[in-house]
């Protein structure tokens, strides 16, 4: 519920998350070879969508069971992500293999990855999601036989942050511990209060390095064209990088984002793509984002390796 913007009584805030990560997105997922002048580039990037952002929702208001708030959108670069991370492996080092469920940060610290992420139906968007690989990696189930095989039964798991946990719990109740995967310790940056009650609940052994109750959280790269609600999808293109749902198909539901600001969320989409383009146009790439048909939600990202 949005309240009158013309409030001045309300004083109370809720953080909402915008995390940054453009640089590691392209080096680490994507292999891209930025050159270090376009890292720093892409870095003034994020934080000039995270000012226009957080302009663009200045006088929100809305209410919870405890009564109105507005959000206080913070900002989170790849640099403090990572910092936090390696602090919380840091302080409970031990000899078991780190998996990590995230392939952009941390690269240097996790052994092996678990590709997953939640898919949606292209075909009904108001479905639950459902787990599933990321775009050209291998079955859930595959890719748990490859970790026992490689890793053994004890590891410890990674992430950039839990909400309420229910990927994270899923996944260890319904496909590692099935396999006999043994999972210790699992760490991660930022950690919200249901999610560190659920996974406590389930046994399972959380090191986070910060408690944050936020409304919600948005990876930019969701902002503005770069990644996306993931389908399951297959391409034998090899320009093609990634598939996905744009986020402006759903902002109220996988955003937060009222009606009155999403025209407005759109423009920034749009105009932050151009921006990052042509920035990638220098380091020899170009970024195509197309439908695969004009029938369907899906959007194919394609990254061109430009000829001299």
């Amino acid at each position: 519920m949005t309240l009158d913007v013309n409030d001045t009584k309300v004083k109370r805030k809720r953080p909402y998350l915008l995390t940054g990560g453009l640089a590691p997105l392209f080096k680490n997922r994507y292999r891209l070879p930025l050159s270090s002048s376009s890292i720093k580039s892409l870095e003034k990037i994020e934080l000039e969508y995270f000012m226009q952002f957080k302009e663009m929702m200045k006088d929100h208001i809305t209410n919870d069971e405890q009564g109105k708030y507005s959000w206080d959108v913070r900002f989170i670069p790849s640099l403090e992500i990572e910092e936090k991370i390696s602090s919380v492996v840091a302080q409970n080092k031990n000899s078991r293999p780190i998996i990590s469920f995230d392939d952009v940060y941390c690269t240097n610290i996790a052994q092996g990855h678990y590709s997953v992420t939640r898919l949606a139906n292209p075909f009904n968007l108001n479905c639950s999601d459902f787990p599933g690989p990321r775009f050209g990696k291998k079955s859930l189930d595959e890719q748990t036989q490859d970790i026992l095989n490689n890793f053994g039964k004890h590891i410890d798991l990674m992430d950039v942050g839990v909400f309420c946990g229910d990927t994270l719990i899923r996944e260890v109740e319904q496909r590692f511990t099935k396999k006999g995967l043994k999972i210790n310790n699992v760490y991660v940056a930022f950690a919200g209060p249901q999610g560190i009650k659920n996974l406590r609940e389930a046994g399972i052994n959380l090191k986070y390095s910060e408690a944050i109750e936020w409304v919600d959280w948005l990876e930019m790269r969701d902002c503005i064209g770069f990644d996306g609600r993931k389908v399951m999808h297959k391409s034998e293109n090899k320009e093609v990088y990634n598939a996905f749902v744009k986020y402006t198909e759903k902002l109220d539901d996988w955003a937060s984002i009222p009606q009155k600001y999403q025209d407005q969320f759109k423009k920034l989409y749009t105009c932050f793509f151009y921006k990052i383009n042509k920035l990638l146009e220098e380091d020899g790439y170009t970024a195509k984002l197309a439908p695969i048909s004009c029938a369907s939600p899906v959007h194919e990202l394609k990254l061109i390796k430009l000829t001299k």
